[in-house]
């Protein structure tokens, strides 16, 4: 019986998808810490304790369409200095997510909105994901 034995490394990653994940800080702690569950399906990876995994987010097409469209951008553009369009570099080479709560009061706190303040005290989330 013959099997082929694959090797996942930094050059080869094994690209894992993410089943679960659960936020362990509390909403008013400093750092956000977050336990997050992989399926490493057939990849023959058992991971083990002090074991390092890394991470290669890609940014949601939902999000990413959301910044082109809000900033009038075609996907296919080609940025200057840069041989990927603008939503391939939005997809995996640059961070971009919702805002923070702590970037919201900041912004909030610098620029003094009152429907802003008003949705950041309530406690309905609803409320910022709403505010425009």
């Amino acid at each position: 019986m013959s099997f082929l034995l694959m090797t996942w490394n930094r050059k080869k990653p094994y690209l894992a998808e993410i089943l679960l994940s659960k936020p362990l800080s509390g909403k008013v702690s400093n750092k956000e810490v977050i336990h997050y569950e992989i399926s490493l399906g057939d990849s023959g990876i058992s991971y083990e304790p002090g074991d390092s995994l890394g991470v290669v987010p890609v940014n949601d097409h939902n999000l990413i369409g959301a910044v082109l469209d809000r900033l009038d951008i075609a996907p296919s553009t080609i940025p200057s200095g840069y041989n990927s369009s603008i939503f391939e570099l939005l997809e995996t080479n640059f961070e971009i997510l919702t805002p923070t709560n702590r970037l919201i009061k900041f912004i909030n706190y610098n620029i003094v909105n009152k429907e802003l303040n008003d949705a950041i005290l309530s406690d309905d989330r609803n409320l910022l994901i709403k505010f425009k």
